[in-house]
């Protein structure tokens, strides 16, 4: 959970402008971290209404050999 809400609190600094925040998936340059986990985001304008943007966060990782994932959800409003 800390990942990802890491990883939102660094995206809402952002300008607009920042490569970070436009439209289409990215993906964490160190992943993955610890060797275990994989940050990526997805970011969709225009959502959920003109001039926002959703930010979905997804940290991935296996845990006893079954495959995990937790999403946290963010707006942005410029």
């Amino acid at each position: 959970n800390s990942l990802a809400q890491d990883q939102i609190e660094r995206i809402k600094l952002l300008p607009e402008n920042d490569p970070n925040i436009s439209a289409g998936n990215h993906a964490d340059p160190a992943n993955p971290i610890d060797g275990v986990y994989t940050r990526t985001w997805s970011v969709v304008d225009d959502s959920p209404m003109a001039g926002m943007k959703s930010v979905i966060v997804l940290i991935s990782y296996s845990e006893a050999g079954i495959p995990r994932n937790l999403r946290l959800r963010t707006y942005l409003s410029f």
